[in-house]
């Protein structure tokens, strides 16, 4: 009797592992899958920056910025899920 007490407290266990496991393993490859969309920046010198390139060089700070926060609202919105 006691035996199948166990046997069933340790199934009970092992089907919670795995479910966690599943879990987790999902949990990284949307993360995986995130972190490929990470926006690169582009570097300018100072004269790119405040002579030659202005306009440029705005339009890509502004563009890396909305990437970047798109990037960490989906990483706010997994760690929301846990």
């Amino acid at each position: 009797m006691f035996e199948e007490i166990k046997r069933n407290e340790l199934n009970k266990i092992a089907a919670e592992l795995a479910s966690i496991k599943s879990s987790f393993d999902e949990t990284i490859q949307l993360y995986e899958s995130i972190k490929k969309e990470e926006p690169q920046y582009k570097e300018y010198t100072w004269v790119q920056k405040h002579i030659t390139k202005r306009k440029e060089y705005k339009d890509s700070r502004d563009d890396f910025y909305k990437k970047d926060n798109e990037y960490y609202s989906k990483l706010h919105d997994i760690n929301e899920k846990r």
